[in-house]
């Protein structure tokens, strides 16, 4: 006679052996030296820092230099980029100079080269200096 459980994941009752496809598949995490950093609390602090420092708005957005999509400062869903990548200089991890808050949008086009790092930096070098 099989035996049967209720399933945390859909709810129906399924046999123990069962392996239910709405089942949340792991999380595996980043197992590099980059992942190993952005899983620190120095990293989390860094990050709110820069977030406060750029005034918690996409740099890109405000200067209206890049095609915005929303054609509106985005406030939400904001990210710190690496200027110049980890995997480029490990040094620059944590350098203010070196990261920038930008929203999803203008973060894949940065990250694609679609925006200069040159524009990048200098907007970073600005935000420092005030």
């Amino acid at each position: 006679m099989a035996r049967l459980k209720s399933c945390m994941y859909c709810g129906r009752v399924h046999d123990t052996k069962f392996k239910c496809k709405e089942r949340a598949r792991r999380v595996t995490y980043n197992k590099s030296r980059a992942g190993d950093l952005r899983n620190t609390y120095r990293w989390r602090k860094k990050r709110e820092d820069i977030k406060d420092r750029d005034n918690r708005l996409c740099q890109v957005c405000i200067r209206k230099d890049y095609f915005n999509p929303t054609g509106q400062y985005e406030f939400k869903k904001l990210q710190v980029h690496h200027i110049e990548s980890y995997k480029e200089n490990e040094e620059l991890f944590y350098d203010d100079d070196n990261l920038i808050t930008l929203c999803i949008y203008h973060h894949e086009r940065a990250e694609d080269g679609s925006i200069e790092k040159s524009y990048l930096k200098e907007i970073a070098r600005h935000n420092n200096d005030r």
